[in-house]
């Protein structure tokens, strides 16, 4: 259901040289533009990742406040700075990052199109995809729009897999998926209840909704579990960021 094997040669051709020129066109505004500032309220809000992400890298003190940003981006900006000692660095391959999440999402529509309704449909929507113009411009950006984007596709492929499928592992990746995505946004927390109107149109069996359901709890456990450990790292993420670790803040401050 997901792989291209199943298209003639013309179609992955075009599919391929579609997401192709889709990341080429991305990574060289990227290259072009650098990381110009941004404006108003964009600009305060890249700049919260931005210090969050100084904050984690930094071994002093943890500071007192928490940010108000969601950790998913300050986590991954973090990540590469350790990787490559720069700030600068750091912010080039974020954007560099996006730009290849932004061409997996035309692999991801056409996919889910192509389950949908036909080839044909799916091409269209892909060009519709890749002519979107201001997501090459979010690209740019240090947001986590594009990594967002990217996930909730990945995590409708993992529901529709484990529907149609039945299998083991496509449960455990939708709760894995959900949980990531909870590092950006709570709300993500509520999506796998999708499921119930599924399980009773499908008329699953008892088994599968109980073995579905703990899997997904499953996914859950491991990508947040870090949290729930004396993991020095993420208790200064405990006291710094809000996340699903600390609701409260969460709901009430955070918007990405």
């Amino acid at each position: 259901m997901f792989s291209i094997w199943t298209l003639n040669r013309l179609q992955r051709r075009m599919l391929l040289s579609l997401i192709g020129a889709v990341l080429a066109l991305s990574c060289l505004l990227v290259i072009a533009g650098g990381h110009e500032a941004s404006q108003g309220v964009t600009a305060a809000i890249e700049q919260k990742y931005i210090d969050s992400a100084a904050m984690i890298s930094d071994p002093g003190p943890a500071p007192e406040e928490a940010s108000g940003v969601m950790p998913g981006v300050p986590l991954m900006m973090a990540g590469l700075i350790g990787l490559l000692g720069s700030m600068d660095a750091a912010l080039i391959i974020y954007q560099l990052l996006q730009c290849i999440f932004h061409a997996f999402s035309v692999y991801l529509v056409f996919v889910l199109s192509r389950y949908m309704f036909n080839p044909r449909i799916a091409f269209l929507c892909c060009f519709i995809y890749a002519l979107f113009w201001p997501a090459y411009g979010a690209v740019r950006l240090i947001l986590p729009d594009t990594t967002m984007q990217m996930l909730m596709l990945l995590l409708v492929c993992a529901v529709i897999g484990a529907l149609e499928l039945k299998q083991a592992g496509w449960y455990a990746a939708a709760g894995a998926l959900t949980a990531i995505m909870a590092c950006y946004n709570l709300q993500a927390l509520l999506y796998p209840l999708l499921f119930i109107p599924f399980w009773i149109k499908y008329r699953s069996p008892a088994s599968i909704i109980a073995g579905g359901t703990l899997l997904i709890m499953a996914g859950y456990l491991l990508i947040l579990s870090p949290w729930w450990l004396n993991i020095p790292l993420f208790n200064r993420l405990a006291t710094s960021l809000p996340g699903p670790w600390n609701l409260a803040s969460l709901w009430l401050d955070s918007r990405y």
